[in-house]
């Protein structure tokens, strides 16, 4: 049970869970008014206290890495690094794309138009994902838009579901200083691209 997996890309819900390759044991998420981020050590803390190890029994963390709120992010970020840089154990990083994309498709809805706010109002980082498993990333204005809230809180789970099947971002403890949040501020995400999620 020494893997840890943290998803914390929308701001007001935050979910950490605890397992190994063949069970995931431990899963704690928080939905509140009390912001997260303030929350995230204590979930971490909790977690780990329930399955009874410590921080240096853990052998990798997993994190879903945006795009999202850019606060959450950064606090997860922060976080992470300190804990990576100095136990020496690499993280693994997803986007919040491929974790939600999974989470609607257990659902049965395979054709997946994804919206995640920016923090801008108005403006949503989307994803949209076909029967194919291609996926085209995008910034877009909608105005008035009612999205459904997804299941934030269930990250933590879809974050391990994803690392069984797909391999995520490496990186080393030696160079975790170069893990960033998949954050682009709105105005600067220009990219348009189209690419094959091997689901």
């Amino acid at each position: 049970m020494g893997n840890l997996f943290v998803e914390f890309s929308y701001p007001g819900a935050l979910s950490v869970a605890l397992g190994d390759e063949r069970n995931l044991e431990i899963f704690l998420s928080y939905a509140g008014k009390v912001p997260a981020s303030r929350i995230l050590p204590d979930l971490v803390g909790r977690a780990l206290s329930l399955s009874q190890i410590n921080f240096a029994d853990l052998k990798k963390i997993v994190i879903g890495s945006g795009p999202g709120s850019f606060t959450s992010l950064r606090v997860l970020v922060s976080y992470i690094k300190g804990i990576s840089y100095s136990l020496k154990i690499p993280v693994f990083t997803y986007s919040t794309f491929d974790w939600l994309y999974l989470y609607l498709k257990e659902r049965g809805i395979p054709n997946s138009k994804i919206y995640i706010p920016t923090g801008v109002k108005d403006v949503y980082y989307v994803a949209e994902y076909s029967d194919l498993y291609f996926c085209k990333i995008y910034v877009e204005r909608v105005r008035n838009l009612v999205i459904p809230l997804y299941e934030y809180e269930l990250g933590a789970k879809y974050l391990y579901l994803i690392s069984r099947i797909k391999d995520g971002k490496f990186f080393h403890p030696s160079e975790i200083s170069k893990l960033e949040p998949d954050y682009v501020f709105p105005q600067n995400f220009t990219k348009m691209e189209t690419i094959k999620i091997n689901f």
